[in-house]
């Protein structure tokens, strides 16, 4: 029997396998215009209430192990356990805003949690892969020992899919319906901390704090939209900009401050470049702000942010049209929104404005300008 837990993580090259499954042009459009058709970017434990979206429940996917039996040549297979939340801590306008969050395991390289079985022992025995995942699952949630539900397995596994370039299978694993199966074993102080990545950074950017994903796993779940799509936009996976005591402005640090920064217009250090005119917002990048030399990002507090409704202030000549427009019409700046095919008629104030800062940083830097905290939680 060969049972070896696999936690160093893979080395791979980069694949063939780089485009998203057809009739998906998020990677042509990223960064355009809010009139272009997008294809937008998709706590530890986050919002645990329900959310009226039961994810892979009635799915094609395969429950059976039997890749083996189908590839003779393949002396073992390699499993990563896909464990997947539904985060509903954001919300739009009062709308709770779900979105798909996968517990990961950082090193070289971003990977799911991973166990090698030898097909020897699955292609014969269907319950040895039921019972040796559910050990490793119990083990990467922390909880000792095995549950006491027989039906536990049947409960939260949501099926798997094979790739066969990679030779590996990856199984799904639904970590909400684990803590209410666990009941008291699933409390914060009985489990592990775990870390957790969005869609955004799986599945288009291919990369956590700038470290790249296991191509096995990216690619796999670009192969498999059923793995990742709800019928919700997606959040950004983002960083928040913050000011020090001296002024300087730098990124989210994490764990050590749970307070976001407001950037109030009319504080010295707080002012940036249209606050003026939008308001009051908070700041987020893509990238961290200031470099230490040490190479590593994983220090920065990561954030899904939905930009849903953005203005998009491309160009100075859009921001000063905006300003007649504002003036014309007699109302402040931030109850009336510019549309220039729009006549006399007003709408909302944006929400989310996307721009180009060069007030409070050191050289100019795409950022998005947030007005409602509910539009953003730490992933």
């Amino acid at each position: 029997m060969n049972n070896t837990n696999t936690n160093t993580n893979n080395n791979n090259t980069q694949s063939q396998d780089e485009q998203v499954s057809p009739g998906f042009d998020y990677l042509a459009t990223k960064g355009e215009p809010e009139n272009s058709v997008l294809y937008k970017r998709p706590s530890n434990r986050g919002s645990h209430e329900p959310i009226g979206i039961d994810f892979l429940s009635d799915n094609e996917l395969s429950r059976d192990i039997d890749m083996c039996v189908s590839t003779p040549d393949l002396p073992a297979i390699k499993i990563y356990v896909g464990i997947f939340d539904i985060d509903g801590s954001c919300k739009i306008n009062g709308e709770t805003m779900p979105f798909l969050k996968y517990v990961i395991e950082p090193g070289s390289t971003i990977t799911f949690p991973s166990i090698e079985l030898a097909c020897s022992e699955v292609e014969s025995n269907d319950e040895y892969f039921k019972t040796e995942t559910t050990l490793f699952l119990m083990q990467i949630l922390g909880i000792k020992g095995q549950p006491s539900d027989p039906t536990f397995y049947d409960q939260v596994f949501r099926g798997m899919v094979f790739n066969a370039t990679h030779k590996c299978c990856l199984a799904m694993f639904d970590y909400r319906k684990c803590l209410t199966l666990l009941g008291d074993n699933s409390s914060e102080e009985g489990m592990v901390l775990l870390t957790w990545a969005i869609v955004d950074e799986l599945v288009f950017e291919r990369r956590v704090w700038n470290i790249p994903v296991d191509v096995a796993v990216s690619d796999t779940m670009r192969q498999n939209p059923v793995l990742w799509k709800l019928s919700v936009a997606f959040p950004f996976a983002e960083y928040m900009v913050k000011e020090t005591e001296s002024g300087v402005f730098t990124t989210d640090l994490s764990p050590n401050n749970n307070a976001p920064t407001l950037f109030q217009h009319g504080d010295t250090i707080d002012s940036y470049k249209y606050g003026e005119e939008y308001g009051d917002v908070f700041i987020f990048t893509q990238k961290p702000l200031l470099d230490d030399g040490t190479g590593s990002d994983r220090k920065y507090a990561r954030y899904a942010v939905f930009t849903d409704g953005a203005k998009y202030i491309l160009e100075d000549q859009h921001h000063h049209e905006y300003l007649e427009y504002v003036s014309k019409k007699n109302v402040g700046s931030h109850t009336s929104d510019y549309n220039a095919d729009a006549g006399d008629v007003e709408v909302a104030a944006p929400d989310v404005i996307y721009f180009v800062e060069d007030r409070i940083t050191r050289s100019p830097t795409q950022m998005w300008g947030v007005r409602e905290s509910d539009r953003f939680v730490r992933i």
